[in-house]
């Protein structure tokens, strides 16, 4: 390994505290910004700007490399020619496939890792959202082919194998595309690789020794981009634009409190690579261009297009996610959001034949978080009893309010006043809203006029 690679590895080890924003002059003073940033007459101090004078000659010793590979692959080192073609070889010809209710992340994440191992990109689902749409017109990059549909990916080649495969962004069972989901013994075999940003599912697993690259990283794009770098290989603009774009997406412009000093010091590498100085336009033109797709879903795609279950101490929940520019269109629908989110619980039951089991199986709480990615607050739609007695426990700092002008209690122990909860500050499932009520789950505190689910289908 590099001086410069044990330095980045050090660095990004683990997460950071961001540090305090400073005016343009203090950073210019500092000298750290590069001169096409500066030439081009940026007047607002942005997060990009930050990142890019906290890391200073890291991130010009990188670009520096990254622009030495653009019109050839080039080794700097030993290690690099060594890793590479380890690495290669491991997941050379395979498959990258990301998770099912498919975000941009997960769809970049495939194609760079793709390139980068000489493999094939695919998609999920070949419904992409207006975020994963933009981001891949605004690169020039088209979009990958639908994993089901690939030879070799569900029906096997003509000498009967099936490809292997490379998860990227994700690794739980439920989350993984049908063909791997349905096939838990097939799998074990096929899945070559991993490279993700969330904890390891109990339900992962393989037969055989596999390449991982698993960091507690805000994105999953960062891992792949560095990846890169430590392989010595080409990013072409495009990719690097794409895995850009992802970053931004997953950090929400690097604002979340999952953002880390690795996406930091990779958007501050990038935007320095690529020479641009409108990042912080571009992201809002991503979500807005995900807002405007959000909003002509429809209240049933609404809620279950990024959702995701949960379950602790016999108790199941799910939470729904909307990331928008525009919160307002959203809660004009919120009656219809409620009565989705009802229909939600009782829906995940319905994979079981008998009807005590299905009712074990349905969901004890659904949440839907309206997120401002802009102003970087939440809304958490409240559509049961149940919803409201673990949410007031969950956050209760946070006031209970309606969904909106008129809007109808949608339960016998629920009131109208108690549909919505504001959550300043509170963006992220993973670090805020889960760990939240999991916490309170988890706690003898917590209290419910009604019984697990999960208790009645054991007679308990």
């Amino acid at each position: 390994m590099t001086a410069t690679s044990k330095k980045i590895e050090k660095m990004t080890a683990a997460p950071q505290t961001l540090p305090k924003k400073r005016s343009l002059k203090e950073l210019q003073d500092a000298g750290n910004l590069p001169d096409p940033i500066l030439n081009e007459g940026c007047e607002e101090i942005c997060e990009i700007l930050n990142c890019i004078s906290d890391f200073g000659k890291l991130v010009h010793g990188v670009v520096k490399k990254l622009e030495s590979r653009v019109s050839y692959k080039k080794k700097e080192s030993i290690s690099e020619e060594v890793e590479s073609g380890l690495m290669s070889n491991i997941l050379k010809g395979a498959l990258f496939v990301g998770h099912i209710n498919t975000d941009l992340d997960s769809v970049a994440g495939a194609i760079g890792g793709a390139e980068l191992f000489e493999g094939t990109p695919t998609i999920s689902e070949e419904k992409l959202n207006g975020e994963i749409l933009f981001a891949l017109d605004e690169c020039g990059i088209d979009v990958p082919p639908l994993f089901d549909k690939v030879p070799g990916a569900v029906e096997p080649l003509p000498d009967g194998t099936l490809l292997n495969i490379c998860l990227v962004d994700h690794n739980e069972e439920k989350q993984m595309v049908k063909a791997l989901r349905e096939d838990p013994t097939g799998r074990k075999n096929r899945i070559v690789g991993l490279i993700d940003h969330h904890a390891i599912s109990s339900s992962f697993c393989s037969d055989a020794p596999l390449f991982i690259d698993v960091r507690p990283w805000g994105s999953m794009s960062t891992i792949v981009a560095s990846l890169y770098t430590r392989m010595g290989v080409r990013l072409r603009p495009q990719i690097a634009r794409l895995l850009l774009m992802a970053i931004l997406s997953d950090t929400l412009n690097l604002l979340s409190v999952t953002t880390t000093d690795a996406d930091r010091f990779t958007v501050a590498v990038l935007t320095t690579f690529l020479r641009m100085n409108e990042v912080d336009d571009l992201a809002n033109r991503m979500f807005k261009a995900k807002t405007k797709w959000i909003i002509n879903l429809g209240a049933y795609e609404m809620v279950r297009g990024d959702q995701k279950d949960f379950e602790t101490t016999g108790w199941k929940f799910g939470i729904s996610v909307l990331e928008v520019t525009n919160t307002k269109v959203v809660l004009e629908v919120a009656q219809d959001l409620l009565f989705e989110l009802r229909l939600l619980k009782k829906e995940k039951g319905q994979v079981c034949k008998f009807a005590q089991e299905r009712k074990s199986k349905e969901l004890d709480f659904a949440y839907l978080f309206i997120v401002d990615v802009t102003k970087q607050n939440s809304y958490l739609l409240i559509c049961g009893g149940r919803e409201k007695a673990l949410a007031e426990l969950a956050f209760p700092e946070a006031n209970f309010q309606e969904a909106g002008p008129g809007i109808v209690a949608p339960g016998a122990t629920i009131e109208s006043h108690e549909t919505m909860m504001f959550l300043p500050g509170l963006v992220s499932r993973k670090k805020q809203f889960g760990p939240a009520f999991f916490d309170t789950l988890n706690s003898p505190d917590f209290k419910c006029h009604k019984d697990a689910n999960s208790k009645l289908f054991l007679g308990e």
